[in-house]
């Protein structure tokens, strides 16, 4: 009896260490320049498991399939749609206001902390 439960508690115990584990944020470090010409150099923390963008303190939902990862944000009364290609990790975004829709507004590629070459 007591080897069942020893056995059992075990299992018990690496599942939920398995689950927390897959359920970290990933950071990725993004790069990109702006239309305007201004550049970009942001860090995006994402649960993938949750569907969250976490950045400074703030959650946004995210959608994701096997291609993108798709959020909106807002800024100065701005809208913006992004969105990250999970192959390349090529950033873009449209700037959406009432009047406009620019897309192509932001180009950048993003890269987890152990890609960085240097």
């Amino acid at each position: 009896m007591k080897s069942f439960l020893f056995k059992s508690s075990l299992i018990l115990s690496a599942l939920i260490l398995s689950q927390s584990i897959f359920a970290q944020p990933i950071s990725l470090y993004c790069q990109g320049r702006y239309e305007t010409g201004e550049l970009l150099q942001i860090r995006l923390d994402m649960d993938i498991q949750n569907k969250v963008l976490i950045t400074g303190g703030t959650t946004s939902p995210i959608q994701v399939d096997d291609f993108n990862i798709v959020w909106r944000s807002e800024a100065n009364n701005v809208q913006f749609e992004s969105i990250l290609n999970r192959w390349t990790g090529e950033l873009s975004a449209t700037m959406i206001e009432t009047t406009d829709i620019r897309p192509n507004f932001l180009a950048g590629i993003c890269r987890r902390a152990e890609e960085i070459r240097f």
